[in-house]
């Protein structure tokens, strides 16, 4: 059964209080100096980790975290500012922190994550090549359906664990864990007429965005496919752009006019 404890009496240490390490770029959690001398050599050591509300009550399910030396004040287990919005575990926040044998938490052989936004996912495809090697410097243990702030180049990303195998209630980051990344791509908006009263509905669909840009206009205009046609635009050049590269380009100052996608 997960959840077996290590071999001492850890009953006195596991009511923490949340702290946020601001400035810190990794999912690593530190603990106090009473907790942790009993850890060192068992390192790196996986926490289950449950939120209490008032009157012991807890809340929502337990979360699983990782140590690996990190030293918090007294009383409280330290954690990045990014990783305790993700989970949620708020700043403050009383947790009861139980030590998982290791051998009772599974290596991961291989670990799916999806990005948390299209805006991550952008980030990723530009550096692919570090997310591996970041996420296993950063984090320690991964469980289904949470998120993982990972940092590459001073940006971090929401990561989203879909699977794990083999298949568990968390499983430990290792040394040749195999990290695959889910794609996802900004999602398009195609105009299709409804058929009522000639109006025209949006359908959300994945797959590419390029935006028929004329560039002689000040103006964006929004609007279906065939329903603007060139009589409207200014005579001059044409051509097509993301959404995001026309955005970045009208911020700085430019004027565009959008005919269509």
């Amino acid at each position: 059964m997960l959840g077996n404890l290590l071999g001492f009496d850890i009953r006195k240490e596991q009511r923490l209080t949340v702290t946020y390490a601001h400035g810190e770029q990794t999912s690593w959690v530190g603990l106090p100096p009473s907790f942790s001398t009993r850890l060192l050599d068992k390192m790196p050591v996986v926490l289950k980790v449950q939120l209490y509300a008032a009157h012991a009550v807890p809340v929502g399910l337990p979360c699983y975290l990782s140590w690996s030396g990190t030293v918090s004040e007294s009383g409280t287990m330290s954690l990045s500012s990014q990783l305790g919005q993700l989970l949620p575990l708020p700043e403050g926040a009383v947790v009861h922190v139980t030590p998982l044998d290791s051998g009772a938490v599974p290596e991961a052989k291989r670990v799916t994550l999806e990005p948390a936004s299209e805006d991550e996912w952008e980030v990723v495809e530009l550096n692919a090549e570090d997310i591996e090697g970041r996420l296993l410097e950063q984090c320690g243990v991964a469980s289904v359906g949470r998120a993982l702030p990972i940092w590459v180049a001073g940006q971090m990303m929401a990561m989203k664990v879909s699977e794990t195998i083999p298949a568990a209630d968390c499983c430990r980051l290792v040394a040749g864990t195999e990290v695959a990344i889910a794609p996802r791509p900004r999602k398009a908006t195609r105009w299709l007429n409804n058929g009522e009263n000639g109006c025209y509905g949006r359908k959300e669909a994945l797959y590419p965005v390029y935006l028929r840009v004329h560039l002689s206009a000040v103006d964006l205009i929004q609007s279906a496919p065939g329903l603007l046609g060139d009589t409207h635009l200014n005579d001059g050049p044409t051509m097509y752009m993301a959404p995001k590269t026309l955005d970045r380009l009208r911020g700085m100052g430019h004027g565009f006019r959008v005919g269509g996608i």
